[in-house]
């Protein structure tokens, strides 16, 4: 009796493991059922989602976008207001110069970019629009003169400067003769503006190697060679002169943005 008894609550408790783990199943299946179109939504969907929530934001950025290009548009066409023909303003950020356009970027140097202009009267100009310097100085001519002499001779082995002014500000402005820009030969001038706390540095220069010089000279008994080469070197010479003719335009245009700010 005591055997059966036993067998029969052994059945019994096999029987209950079997139903609970029965319902523990059926429950997580069930339950896994009703979360997973809640938790999981297609890929399709989501996208939706995403492509409805980001509209709004994409269509004000879109109108921020277009309103600041009109901005910038319609601040480019005052600053070009007035300019020589064919000049185009580049705003370097702290000033403001104009270059013969459409100029593009030649490269970068320690101090700056470098632009090469349009042609204009047969000549292209390079023009490094320095970064702003920040210059602690006494208010005395002496520093000043010597922070740009010193600056021209980074560019040039004997550099002359000569004190001038630039909208106002005391400049000085230092002539480059066999000068190396972008591991060129040029010449031209550099011209060092002093503004409230910082002297703005560009330079402004042509190219000067001359391949019909050097013709010139290899070749002294060759009489037609050496005069091509002396009708080339008048064109080089010529097309030298009208780039620092140029170079005097876009030095002279340099407008620092403090004197903007205090004319509003």
């Amino acid at each position: 009796m005591n055997r059966e008894t036993t067998m029969r609550k052994c059945h019994a408790n096999a029987f209950r493991r079997w139903v609970v783990a029965a319902f523990v199943v059926v429950a997580v299946g069930a339950g896994v059922a009703q979360s997973q179109p809640q938790a999981a939504p297609s890929l399709g969907e989501l996208a939706r989602q995403a492509r409805a929530q980001k509209q709004p934001a994409n269509q004000d950025d879109s109108s921020s976008n277009r309103a600041q290009a009109l901005a910038e548009e319609l601040e480019h066409n005052q600053d070009d207001a007035g300019a020589p023909d064919g000049f185009k303003t580049y705003n370097a950020g702290d000033y403001k110069l104009r270059v013969p356009g459409p100029f593009t970027v030649a490269g970068h140097d320690d101090s700056g970019v470098v632009l090469n202009t349009a042609y204009r009267d047969g000549a292209r100009s390079m023009v490094m629009i320095g970064s702003p310097v920040l210059f602690s100085g006494t208010n005395n001519d002496e520093g000043f003169e010597d922070f740009a002499a010193r600056f021209a001779g980074t560019y040039s082995s004997s550099p002359g400067c000569t004190k001038t002014s630039v909208g106002g500000h005391g400049a000085y402005q230092c002539a480059l003769s066999k000068a190396t820009l972008l591991g060129k030969e040029v010449s031209g001038n550099a011209m060092f503006v002093r503004g409230a706390k910082s002297i703005y540095p560009v330079l402004c220069v042509a190219p000067s190697e001359s391949y019909a010089r050097d013709a010139y000279n290899r070749n002294p008994s060759n009489y037609n060679l050496r005069k091509a080469a002396a009708r080339a070197m008048q064109r080089d010479d010529q097309s030298t002169r009208n780039a620092w003719q140029t170079c005097d335009a876009i030095l002279k245009s340099i407008v620092l943005k403090e004197d903007v700010a205090k004319s509003h």
